[in-house]
């Protein structure tokens, strides 16, 4: 640590020692987005206390920049939150298998993702919202077991489809723009031949 003031140290020490567990437990609970934007607005950023700090110490730059990156590191394990739920789910799918609880063969567990699907479909069709979402979780299980069965990497095959449609939607909307269309007011059968074009130009060697 790069500085002589004793009260900077403590406020690192603490910001490092922050106890996370009930603010985890809150994170999972909460469901109220302008709840869950208070608390955290409360517990972190409370600008008045931090005001007064600074006022009442002089910080040199690198200070500065420490206490931004400990900031930053803080609020990126809560932005990892998500990834590390599809990590548990690993966890548990490789706990199972290790134990032979898993299915003998590829085409076992696409059986099962079909029967998944068709459930998703009949909770979708009968509109019951709490089974639709029961149902997602388990087709997205199931697809999570298969991607380990072939040693893939679920998180990142996530991460490339993120990264695939982002690319696409963005060349999609400069094909709109170029030819002056107006997404919105596109039917659905000229939306999808914009999507298609936007695919056939993404695919197209640089």
């Amino acid at each position: 640590m790069r500085t002589n003031y004793n009260i900077l140290t403590n406020v690192i020490h603490l910001l490092k020692n922050i106890e996370k567990v009930p603010s985890y437990n809150f994170l999972q609970k909460s469901k109220d987005r302008k709840a869950l934007y208070n608390y955290i607005k409360n517990e972190y950023f409370n600008l008045k206390e931090y005001k007064e700090l600074i006022s009442s110490i002089k910080l040199k730059e690198e200070d500065v920049f420490e206490i931004i990156y400990i900031l930053f590191k803080l609020f990126t394990d809560y932005k990892n939150t998500d990834k590390n739920k599809l990590l548990a789910s690993k966890d548990l799918i490789v706990a199972a298998s290790n134990i032979g609880f898993t299915w003998p063969d590829n085409k076992s567990c696409l059986n099962k993702i079909e029967e998944e699907f068709i459930e998703l479909k009949n909770a979708i069709d009968k509109k019951n919202h709490t089974n639709i979402q029961e149902e997602i979780g388990d087709l997205i299980f199931t697809l999570h077991c298969y991607s380990n069965m072939n040693n893939y990497n679920f998180i990142e095959i996530l991460d490339n489809a993120n990264y695939k449609f982002k690319k696409r939607f963005q060349k999609l909307k400069e094909l709109a723009k170029k030819e002056g269309l107006d997404i919105n007011s596109l039917s659905l059968k000229d939306k999808e031949k914009l999507w298609n074009r936007a695919k056939k130009e993404d695919k197209l060697p640089k």
